[in-house]
Order: C-alpha cells, then sequence, then structure tokens
C-alpha cells in the first residue's frame, strides 16, 4: 500500500544480539528458533496471547549492519557477516550478545571462512547454525553452505546447493531449512535491488544422506519474477512476506504459502498490505512483520508493525516503531522481539542500533497497567488521495471489570479527510469509547450505548494527536475474547 511522504508518518522495526569468544556461550537448551523461523522455541515463552508492549534499547552492534544473519543460538544473539556500507564489501565478522555473560555490549565471535552478505537462508537447527548462500566480496552469488559447530568452529559442507542462490528467504520447519527464491539475474549486476527469479523451493535436511542433503520443494506459484520478501513458518507452513514484482514498481502483498507436508504452494489471504524488505519473526503466539518501504522507492522505510494471532488470530496494527526500518533482521530472544541493524532512511544507511520490544506477560497486547504514557501508538496514515487508510484490530482485551485500555492514535494530517473509529465490544458485554486530548486529561467527545453495540466516534481532521480510551461501562467484560477497534473513512 502506499502513502504520503508527509510527517508524522508510520512504519515498523526489527533487532538483536551477542556474546564473548574468550568466554564459552552458557550451556543449556536453545531458547528460540532461527530468526527466519517459526519453530517452537525450546522453553515456554513469556508473550501470552495479549501483552504489554514497549521499546527499549539494547547495546548497539559493534558496526552497522545490514544484510546479515541474526540468529539465538546457546542463549545468545548471533550477528552474522552481512554490510557495513550498503553497497560495499561485505564482512565475514561474526558478533554475538551474551546478556547472561556480558549484558553490556557485544563481543566477537569465530569468523565466518569468507566475507558474504545477503544470505539465502541463515538458521540454527539441532545445535548447529548454517548459513547458505550469499554474496561475497567480488559480487558473486555463492552455493557455499557453512555450519557452526561449538566444538569445531565454522567449516564447509562438501554438499553446496543446486544453484547460486543471495537475497532469498529461509525459514524451518521439522528441522528442515526452506529457502525460496533468490537467484540474481546476472544481466541485472549484483545488487539484491536487481531482477531476482522466483526459482521454487530448495528443502535442506541436515540429517539426510551424503549428496541428496538438498533437494526441491517445488516450483514458486507465480511465473514472474519476486523480490524484496521475507520467509517465516507457523507449524508446517511456510509463509512469503512481503516483496512485489521486481524494478520500479509498488510492492503487493503477496498471499502465497507453502505447505511443507503436500509440497505445494496454495494462496491466502494478505493479513497486511505489501512492504519491500520488510521484518519478520514469529514471538511466541504472534506473527509480527514490521518496517519495510510501503511505497515507491524513494521513500523512507516504514514505521509500521503488525502482529497475528498464530492460535488466537487476533491482529492489528502495534505500537509503531521509534524509527523507520528496512532490511531489519529480528529474532524472539526471551518473548521479547529483539531488532538488530538494517536501514532506517531512503538511503539505505546501515545502523548499528538494537531495540526491543518488550513483550511482559498480561492479558491485553497494547497495555496492561491502565497508565497514559504507555498507551499503544497506532498509525493514522493517508492514501495518495487524502483519504485515512482504514486498519482493524482484534489485539486488546478488557481484563478485568476495572481495566482501562489507551490507545494513542499518531499521524494526523491538515486538510485530510480524518474519517472515525468504531469499538465492537464482545457479545454480552457493554463497553465504552472516550476520545481525549493528547496529555489524557481533556474528554473531546465520548460514546456510550447500552450493550453490546457498536461505539463510534468522528476523529478531528488537524496535526494532532488523540487519546483514545476504551473501557467497561457497566462492570461487564471479557477477558478471553478482543474488542474490534477500526480506522474507518
Amino acid at each position: 500500500m502506499s502513502k504520503f511522504r508527509l510527517q508524522p508518518i508510520l512504519s515498523v522495526l526489527s533487532a538483536v544480539a551477542v556474546v564473548s569468544a574468550c568466554q564459552p556461550a552458557p550451556d543449556g537448551p536453545e531458547l528460540l528458533a532461527p530468526a527466519t523461523s517459526a519453530a517452537t522455541p525450546a522453553r515456554a515463552s513469556v508473550l501470552t496471547p495479549s501483552a504489554r508492549a514497549r521499546y527499549d534499547s539494547l547495546p548497539p552492534l559493534p558496526t552497522p549492519r545490514i544484510g546479515h544473519g541474526l540468529v539465538v543460538y546457546r542463549n545468545c544473539i548471533w550477528a552474522i557477516g552481512g554490510e557495513i556500507t550498503w553497497g560495499d564489501a561485505p564482512t565475514n565478522a561474526v558478533d554475538r550478545y551474551c546478556p547472561d555473560i556480558d549484558p553490556t555490549r557485544w563481543h566477537s565471535a569465530p569468523p565466518l571462512a569468507e566475507a558474504a552478505a545477503h544470505f539465502g537462508g541463515v538458521a540454527v537447527i539441532g545445535d548447529r547454525i548454517y548459513v547458505a548462500g550469499g554474496l561475497n566480496a567480488a559480487g558473486e552469488t555463492l552455493r557455499s553452505v557453512y555450519v557452526f559447530d561449538a566444538a569445531r568452529g565454522w567449516s564447509k559442507l562438501s554438499e553446496a546447493m543446486p544453484f547460486r542462490t543471495a537475497c532469498g528467504g529461509g525459514a524451518v520447519v521439522d528441522e528442515r531449512l526452506y529457502v525460496f527464491g533468490g537467484r540474481i539475474d546476472p544481466s541485472m549486476g549484483t545488487s539484491c535491488q536487481g531482477f531476482r527469479a522466483s526459482s521454487g523451493m530448495l528443502v535442506f535436511d541436515p540429517m539426510g544422506p551424503e549428496g541428496k542433503q538438498w533437494t526441491q520443494g517445488g516450483d514458486g506459484p507465480i511465473p514472474w519474477p519476486h523480490c524484496a520478501y521475507r520467509l517465516t513458518s507457523i507449524g508446517h507452513i511456510v509463509h512469503v512476506v512481503g516483496g512485489g514484482g521486481c524494478g520500479p514498481a509498488l510492492p503487493s502483498a503477496f498471499p502465497y504459502e507453502f505447505d511443507t507436508r503436500q509440497r505445494r504452494w496454495r494462496s491466502t489471504s494478505a493479513s497486511v498490505g505489501g512492504t519491500w524488505w520488510p521484518g519478520v519473526s514469529r514471538v511466541g503466539d504472534f506473527l509480527i512483520t514490521f518496517g519495510g518501504r510501503d511505497g515507491d522507492l524513494w521513500y523512507n522505510p516504514a514505521q509500521m508493525m503488525y502482529a497475528r494471532g498464530v492460535t488466537t488470530m487476533g491482529a492489528g496494527p502495534m505500537p509503531s516503531l521509534p524509527d523507520g526500518l528496512l532490511d531489519a533482521p529480528s529474532v524472539d530472544f526471551r518473548g521479547d522481539l529483539v531488532i538488530a541493524g538494517g536501514a532506517n532512511d531512503a538511503t539505505y544507511r546501515a545502523m548499528s542500533d538494537v531495540t526491543r520490544l518488550r513483550l511482559t506477560s498480561g492479558c491485553d497486547l497494547y497495555e496492561s497497567d491502565d497508565r497514559v504514557a504507555d498507551a499503544a501508538a497506532l498509525p493514522v496514515i493517508p492514501d495518495r488521495s487524502g483519504e485515512v487508510l482504514p486498519w482493524s484490530t482484534t489485539l486488546g482485551r478488557i481484563c478485568h471489570r476495572d481495566d482501562v485500555d489507551y490507545i494513542r492514535l499518531l499521524g494526523f494530517l491538515q486538510n485530510i479527510s480524518a474519517g472515525g473509529v468504531r469499538l465492537t465490544p464482545p457479545p454480552g458485554t457493554d463497553y465504552q469509547l472516550t476520545l481525549l486530548d493528547s496529555a489524557g486529561t481533556r474528554v473531546i467527545a465520548r460514546s456510550s450505548r447500552v450493550g453490546s453495540v457498536p461505539e463510534s466516534l468522528p476523529l478531528p481532521s488537524d496535526a494532532s494527536s488523540y487519546l483514545l480510551r476504551i473501557e467497561s461501562q457497566d462492570g461487564t467484560f471479557d477477558a478471553r475474547r478482543p474488542y474490534t477497534l477500526r480506522l474507518v473513512r
């Protein structure tokens, strides 16, 4: 989807971490699957189907990084390879953040055997890290597969990928790495911005017999080249997130998924509009996507984040990122979303920031402490015609009779048709919707209809931010079922 690039306007996020090379990584079960995987963590995540969210900063990467891999391995976050400056030669550096050993900074880890970036797939399977494909220092696309073992360090597998692959996406299902697309057309140069063929799904089984570890999983679902997407997995399904046609075109939602059991593609409903190079992770019960470019190639990265419940099926926008992010990898680290590096402006300049979205236990994904200061900041975005781009969310709940949800609406622009907001409570409850000023001290409008009927309020058409307050009107509530909050034209 597209929008004016006027401020204030929105988009999304992602992050990572590392540990000391002179100290062994702490032993113990893996906390989470690889950055692009939706495999279930070995121990329960603290994230529940609803929780309070806020952003904070972790120690920055030692150098700016883009096009790198990000995984959690032995209780540490590992940043692997990548480019320090976009378009320059990649690095072979590997850094890790181990907060149980040193929470103050990242430490160097054993480097890759060769410098590389924009990998075909990076994953943790069992007790090893696998790095497949990528672009080397000469700009050549690689077929190589490197593996890291804590006892032996990095080594190169004898069996290479079936073809050269970079700038693709990888996800893990049932201890196998699935890599989709990513071949670069040599006629378009060596950048990930060039055309890339959707070459179908490749499957890597590290336990397979030598010479047969890589197999073809099925042709791509569409005949034309597809670029700038990411992969994630939920159960036995691999999802393609973001992207669009290669070249000077607007991004589009790519509503396809790959069934790893039946080995076939099928179309599915798109949960969000298209973005180029979004971030994606599964954290606990939620699939979270963020950032990317949601308009023409010269637009700045987006600040928007979006969550979709895997089992609850609740979905909607998350609190907007502090800054826009592009091509930023992220991981589930102990139930929080950690985003490390990526780019935060239209020039694709690499950054070293590491951001954590805290997802603490609670009933409500937006906030659980009833404080204005922790109000979830959700976007109000105009499309090209100046009309508000509508969204809806089912991520919020009223958890007890005195619970109050505060939601901050950001991005109002003067002289647009702002539309309104509609609240639909769960059946059998009676909720009240109030519009407040930005400080939460002055009531501007209130809707208090009796019973389980929608409450609606118009939104002002000015440049201010506003607060919504959602609460029980008569003491009835439903902590298991969410309300629906919809931004309407």
